[in-house]
């Protein structure tokens, strides 16, 4: 574990300080509440962690993301009655596994406009990296505003995660945009089919699972 833990990244010269305000590694068994987290590039990051309870912290004015859920060999992880606000992206999960992770009653507003003089960009990251796929993460009960996308995969990736395992189950999404959601299986350019892309959309709008 780590507090301040910086990262270096040349091609981040324009940040402060590539780091976090909380790095959590190999935690098992912890819990973590009532922490205010503001002005790092991400906010709390997580590396092998089982057993551990993130709960009614404040994370805000990120340069990028609020948390990340980025790791292989982790899971039970708990994430709630938290605030996520002025972040350039709330949830980060590319890539996690093999969970499950649950992220409930949560408020995350995606409105910094970043450390790479990005806009704002997603309440919800997901997709394949160099640590692999991402996979059974539940989202229950929170409410997402994003200026831009809410939920955005990595549509390019050559081993797409097609949100396996992912449930979305009663959650508030807006967006001052024209789209909430961009991921593999919703648009005519993905090759699934008509019938299951029009399922996958219903399920989401419904806030059931997908």
């Amino acid at each position: 574990a780590g507090v301040g833990a910086a990262v270096g990244n040349s091609s981040d010269a324009l940040a402060p300080a590539r780091g976090f305000g909380m790095r959590l590694t190999a935690v098992e068994g912890g819990e973590v509440s009532d922490c205010v987290i503001a002005g790092q590039w991400d906010g709390i990051g997580l590396k092998k962690c089982r057993d551990l309870r993130l709960h009614h912290n404040t994370i805000h004015d990120m340069m990028d993301d609020g948390i990340e859920f980025e790791s292989a060999n982790q899971s039970e992880v708990y994430f709630y009655n938290n605030h996520l606000y002025n972040v350039t992206t709330g949830i980060s999960v590319t890539s996690n596994y093999p969970g499950p992770i649950y992220i409930y009653r949560n408020v995350v507003e995606v409105t910094h406009p970043g450390g790479r003089k990005m806009t704002p960009t997603f309440s919800i990251k997901s997709g394949h990296d160099s640590l692999g796929r991402a996979e059974n993460i539940k989202f229950y009960n929170n409410t997402f505003y994003g200026v831009n996308l809410n939920l955005w995969e990595k549509t390019r990736d050559e081993a797409p995660d097609e949100w396996k395992g992912y449930d979305f189950v009663n959650n508030v999404f807006f967006t001052e945009k024209s789209r909430n959601y961009n991921f593999r299986g919703t648009g005519p350019e993905e090759s699934r089919s008509e019938e299951h892309t029009s399922e996958l959309q219903s399920r989401l709008l419904s806030s059931g699972p997908v």
